[in-house]
């Protein structure tokens, strides 16, 4: 029981990890785009 728990947790953090990466990008993306326009 414990290892499938772990592992859940894992693979959530995992998951907002990534989320929260690709979001971050997103941003960088649209910074630089905002600069370029101004």
């Amino acid at each position: 029981m414990n290892k499938i728990i772990v592992t859940f947790l894992f693979i959530i953090v995992i998951y907002f990890t990534c989320s929260e990466a690709s979001l971050f990008g997103m941003k960088v993306k649209m910074g630089e785009r905002v600069e370029m326009n101004f």
